[in-house]
């Protein structure tokens, strides 16, 4: 914010420098600290940063958090991971992804805010997969529409599980996105990855474009209201057929049996900011 305030030229063609040189001051002042105080030698960070004008989309990264759309129902990063292995699988000296995957240094970053050597703002957007970084920089300035969804987060949503897939698949944010209101949708993304036990940092915001309209998402206890009432329905068809058959039986007793039906209170949901058990904190 303070880079924008003291910029001399509201030219918005300027804004990815702007965004640039933000994450350089940020990048500053982390060495700075390191340099002042032996005991963060280790301190940095990653950074994805947005800024939105006129719906026209302009982005910055730094590291492995990412920045994602959503529109037409199909989920698309936006941002390019600055891992080890993903580098490696680009410059072509591992073969594929499955073997980046596997690499013991898969994950280590080799640009992060506080990373002296290899320090640089990727400026960007990527929206044909593992294009260039000078060819994704026209990107910026990309036109947003109704019912486009930003997700911006730390990798740990959506980082691979050690047993396989991710804590959060593409498939649970797409509906996610697609039929909660920004902050529910944020929170219960970040509930889910803790609540199958995230091993990073969790963090989520979710922006939605004016004019979306959202899909019906039933409330949670819809399913066993539904299955409640077609059992309800089941018991008095089967009681009618009962009486109707009683009824063309003369010998039948004139007396009918006692039927108590007892309902029960659907499952409380779980309070906003807790996920078996775990205390859930968003962090904007």
């Amino acid at each position: 914010f303070q880079t924008f305030a003291a910029s001399l030229t509201a030219d918005p063609r300027t804004t990815p420098l702007l965004l640039r040189q933000a994450l350089e001051q940020a990048q500053r002042a982390v060495l700075a600290e390191q340099r002042a105080d032996k005991t963060k030698r280790e301190m940095g960070t990653t950074a994805v940063v947005l800024a939105i004008h006129n719906k026209a989309l302009y982005l910055a990264n730094v590291g492995d958090s990412r920045a994602c759309l959503m529109r037409g129902g199909t989920l698309h990063q936006l941002t390019r991971d600055h891992s080890w292995g993903l580098e490696m699988l680009r410059q072509g000296l591992l073969r594929d992804e499955e073997e980046a995957a596997r690499h013991p240094k898969a994950n280590e970053l080799y640009r992060s805010i506080g990373e002296e050597e290899n320090f640089k703002v990727d400026l960007g957007i990527y929206l044909n997969g593992t294009i260039r970084e000078d060819e994704a920089l026209i990107n910026q300035g990309l036109q947003l529409q109704a019912n486009d969804r930003l997700l911006v987060c730390s990798d740990g949503l959506m980082r691979d599980r050690p047993a396989g897939g991710r804590y959060i698949s593409d498939e649970e944010i797409i509906r996610i996105l697609s039929t909660r209101a920004p902050d529910a949708a944020a929170a219960e993304m970040v509930q889910r990855a803790i609540g199958r036990h995230a091993d990073d940092n969790v963090s989520a915001i979710v922006l939605e474009m004016p004019g979306s309209k959202r899909a019906f998402a039933p409330p949670p206890w819809a399913a066993a209201a539904a299955v409640g009432a077609g059992a309800l329905l089941l018991i008095v068809a089967l009681l009618f057929m009962v009486l109707r058959n009683r009824g063309d039986d003369p010998a039948a007793a004139p007396s009918l049996p006692t039927m108590a039906l007892s309902t029960a209170a659907p499952p409380a949901a779980l309070p906003a900011g807790s996920a078996g058990g775990e205390t859930v904190r968003v962090i904007e």
